[in-house]
């Protein structure tokens, strides 16, 4: 991508906002060009500033996001590793997923029709496996410290990442609302922390 001044940055992030929204709402095939311009704010021409195609701007929506996923989810507390640093781990996680519901309906899309976006597809089973196999390795290590009960590693990892996809899809509450913060203690179960340990 080429340089672009703080403005245009910042037109090109309200587009990929506008469209991952419509997107995820109304569809690939439902959401036009034109519909997102006029969300966005600018004109129908601008957006092909940033973007040559729709397909283009779809895959931008789709990939760009899971670097931002990378920083989070694949960096494991290390170290001297205690309770306390993996029920901050938890909340960081729940936090982040509780503003993720466009995106999230957009990658289920996605995932439901592999032969429509395969690249993409294969995009998002390659970072989900990457982080399935860090987590994993994560809870060997807190188990063999005695810091997690003894479940199955895999078992409890695909929970886990089961759970915050999940807890984000199925519940319609606003990001702001105190309900998330209920979940912090079921995620931290779900890794096989003890609460009134």
């Amino acid at each position: 991508m080429k340089s672009l001044s703080e403005n245009q940055l910042k037109k090109r992030a309200t587009i990929i906002q506008s469209a991952t929204e419509l997107f995820s709402y109304n569809g690939y095939a439902d959401t036009t060009i034109s519909k997102i311009a006029k969300r966005s704010g600018i004109s129908f021409g601008s957006v092909f500033t940033y973007f040559e195609t729709k397909e283009a701007l779809f895959e931008t929506v789709i990939i760009e996001p899971i670097e931002e996923f990378k920083k989070l989810f694949f960096r494991m507390p290390t170290g001297s590793i205690d309770k306390t640093g993996i029920k901050e781990m938890t909340r960081k996680h729940i936090d982040f997923f509780v503003n993720q519901r466009p995106y999230l309906q957009l990658i289920q899309q996605v995932l439901g029709q592999p032969e429509k976006f395969p690249k993409l597809f294969t995009e998002l089973t390659d970072f989900y496996e990457e982080w399935l196999q860090i987590l994993i390795r994560f809870i060997q290590e807190s188990q063999g410290h005695r810091l997690l009960e003894q479940f199955d590693p895999e078992a409890v990892a695909r929970g886990y990442i089961s759970f915050l996809i999940g807890m984000r899809l199925t519940l319609t509450d606003d990001e702001t609302n105190s309900v998330w913060k209920h979940f912090y203690a079921i995620a931290n179960r779900i890794l096989g922390i003890k609460e009134s340990e």
